[in-house]
């Protein structure tokens, strides 16, 4: 409960440090189960992995991170299941960059009420079973940390029959499927070094900062500038004269649109393209930004093909011209 408590305070301060970094699916769900097993046989609850025709090897993600809100999501699926049940672990492809980590139990099941105040902190609820909840605060650090890596968590249940969360992540491009016609891949993007500029990305997370050096990776001559803040995104504009600028909407110390208002009246930036890169917007906060002068709006969950297609539309071609 301790960790829990701990966990949840960092998150809620930003002060939580999640790194996103390839995560190999297969032995992450097996040394999950192995760790839990005991349990389950305690419980008299059988444990099984299953991989689905096509699923993705590999997510972006922190390893231990996702060990820990995959643990905690087998044990409760152990702890609220009945004597003889089942827990199933089932990793799918959820779409062409989507991947899916189900976890399906045989349990008790909840009603929509119990849903609805699930992934809230301190929430102890008993499911119907009797038993004390925990520390009420597993799930809500789980969803928080899924979120952190760019990934969502969902539940459906039925009441007496059973629950399934279902754990969604970005694919990395590239390697083995899990299962599926021998010697079949999923195509990496090209390594493209006729792409050549220079991007600054404003940006106070530093996980997203890292999955956006991650994915350029494959454009070697292609260099990345970082800047936490609108005001130190404004300097390092100035000083570097990037051909692209990627800005989020909201950063700890003014908007994203300041910020663009700001880099306009730089002769440095005055035509540079800008970006707005961020969470999805509702429809008249897309517009704002587009009517504000930013270029079209790319959101995350980052889809790794389309924003490399991106940054080759900017600067594959001349980018000096563009400026």
């Amino acid at each position: 409960m301790i960790n829990d408590v701990l966990d949840l305070s960092r998150i809620e301060a930003g002060t939580m440090s999640v790194t996103v970094e390839v995560v190999d699916v297969a032995p992450l769900i097996t040394s999950t189960l192995e760790a839990l097993a005991p349990a389950a046989a305690e419980r008299e609850v059988t444990l099984a992995a299953g991989f689905e025709t096509d699923a993705p090897s590999r997510v972006w993600g922190d390893r231990a991170r996702l060990r820990q809100v995959l643990s905690n999501l087998i044990a409760n699926a152990i702890k609220y299941n009945r004597s003889g049940g089942r827990v199933d672990i089932v990793a799918r492809r959820a779409s062409h960059d989507l991947a899916q980590i189900v976890v399906r139990d045989t349990g008790v099941g909840m009603s929509d009420a119990e849903i609805k105040g699930l992934f809230r902190p301190f929430n102890r609820a008993a499911r119907s079973t009797g038993e004390a909840g925990g520390s009420g605060l597993g799930l809500a650090v789980a969803a928080r940390l899924v979120e952190q890596m760019h990934g969502t968590l969902h539940v459906t249940s039925t009441k007496g029959v059973g629950s399934e969360f279902c754990l969604a992540l970005r694919e990395v491009p590239g390697g083995a499927r899990l299962r599926g016609t021998r010697g079949a891949t999923v195509r990496e993007p090209a390594v493209r070094e006729d792409v050549r500029g220079s991007v600054l990305y404003i940006e106070s997370s530093p996980a997203n900062g890292r999955l956006v050096e991650q994915l350029l990776h494959g454009r070697p001559n292609v260099r990345l500038y970082k800047a936490p803040d609108g005001a130190t995104g404004l300097v390092l504009a100035a000083a570097s004269r990037p051909q692209l600028i990627l800005v989020d909407r909201r950063l700890p110390d003014m908007d994203g649109l300041e910020v663009l208002r700001q880099l306009r009246a730089q002769p440095q930036t005055a035509r540079t393209p800008c970006i707005a890169l961020s969470a999805p917007a509702l429809p008249p906060e897309a517009e704002r930004a587009k009517s504000g002068g930013f270029e079209p709006h790319w959101t995350r969950p980052l889809d790794a093909r389309e924003f490399l297609a991106g940054i080759d539309a900017w600067l594959g071609s001349e980018p000096a011209a563009r400026t």
